[in-house]
């Protein structure tokens, strides 16, 4: 009996790792996509500079730049996305802040 109960204890704590590790997985994929509708909106700001639509990039870039801050702070929560993900997430956001910058310094210009 006691058996039993430990065996069914044990396959509890895997399915939950199991568990854990999909949920952490799925959270990666989105902050992924995130990342990537970030990044079209910036080329969509870029076009607004082209059309002469200040007001549009900056609305944006705000866009662009409170999205950053939420992946941001996804990013740096414990367990939130698989430790291995980590360091390519910030590179990949590294990259989007890069972009949001050098479109702000063309609307400056323009």
């Amino acid at each position: 009996m006691l058996r039993l109960h430990l065996a069914k204890v044990v396959q509890m704590e895997a399915d939950m790792a199991r568990g854990k590790t999909k949920g952490a997985q799925i959270r990666k994929q989105a902050l992924e996509s995130q990342l990537a509708t970030a990044t079209a909106l910036c080329g969509l700001a870029e076009t607004a500079i082209r059309f002469g639509q200040r007001s549009k990039v900056h609305t944006l870039l705000n866009k662009v730049r409170r999205g950053a801050d939420s992946i941001r702070s996804h990013i740096d929560e414990p367990n939130h996305v698989p430790e291995d993900s980590r360091n390519d997430l910030r590179n990949k956001l590294t990259q989007l802040e890069k972009l949001a910058n050098e479109v702000e310094f063309r609307l400056r210009q323009s």
